[in-house]
């Protein structure tokens, strides 16, 4: 009997809208002067590894796309 897709597309949409909303409210924070760190090298960091997490958000959800329209 064929598994259901329906579940694991549920938890993979969840976590890749994730992946890419929370750091983007993040980052707008940061521009809007919301957020800000003391230190400016562990800032510049946080916000690098913000837009990596926004990156692989998009990456993993054209990822799953792809293998799922064959």
């Amino acid at each position: 009997m064929k598994k259901s897709l329906w579940p694991a597309a549920v938890v993979e949409i969840i976590t890749d809208t994730a992946l890419v909303a929370l750091p983007a409210d993040l980052i707008y924070l940061w521009f809007v002067g919301g957020w800000y760190d003391p230190y400016l090298a562990i800032e510049y960091i946080e916000l690098f590894l913000l837009f990596c997490l926004i990156g692989l958000g998009v990456g993993r959800a054209v990822y799953f796309i792809a293998r799922h329209r064959r």
